[in-house]
């Protein structure tokens, strides 16, 4: 009799757990479509506020929570946590929860306090501008609104980084079809 070779779960992908064929074609194919949607966007903007002070405000607005995102939930906050989490997740799946768990809690806490900082200094720099500065007190009440964005965006794309972890990539990948479609 010949003995067969014994397969594992990491050699072979189960239904929970996707080939990389698929998350390629998942996390591409989103992405694509994506930016078809992003440009779509762009230029809807574009054409509804065109190239004036209210386009550069709206622009210099969006620019402030993405800056964030970047830094928090896809910078050094991600490429700390995620491979923690994966190894506790693999060791003790409970426990890899209480660790997601105590970091969105800690970046929830950060972020808020940033926003309320970030938005009382807005408001007393608007408070202290001159009447007649319309389009940077413009910029200024727009980043107020979309300032609260952040803390949101952050929590979004850690919690992305813990679907991919779990080997579930379509929502993360889908996510900005909704931002472009409601923006």
């Amino acid at each position: 009799m010949s003995e067969q070779p014994a397969t594992t779960q990491a050699q072979t992908p189960t239904a929970t757990q996707p080939g990389l064929g698929s998350a390629v074609r998942t996390v591409g194919g989103f992405t694509l479509v994506s930016r078809f949607g992003g440009l779509a966007r762009d230029l809807v903007t574009a054409r509804i506020v065109g190239d004036s002070a209210l386009g550069s405000a709206f622009i210099a607005a969006w620019l402030v929570p993405n800056v964030f995102r970047r830094l928090f939930g896809e910078g050094a906050l991600s490429a700390a946590f995620l491979p923690e989490y994966t190894r506790q997740l693999d060791r003790d799946p409970e426990q890899a929860g209480r660790l997601a768990t105590l970091v969105l809690l800690a970046l929830a806490i950060v972020t808020s306090v940033l926003l309320i900082v970030g938005e009382v200094i807005l408001l007393l720099i608007v408070l202290a501008a001159p009447v007649d500065d319309g389009s940077r007190v413009l910029s200024l009440k727009l980043m107020m609104v979309t300032l609260p964005f952040m803390p949101l965006v952050c929590a979004a794309a850690v919690l992305g980084g813990v679907l991919h972890a779990h080997a579930k990539f379509a929502p993360t990948a889908a996510a900005p079809l909704l931002l472009n479609t409601f923006v």
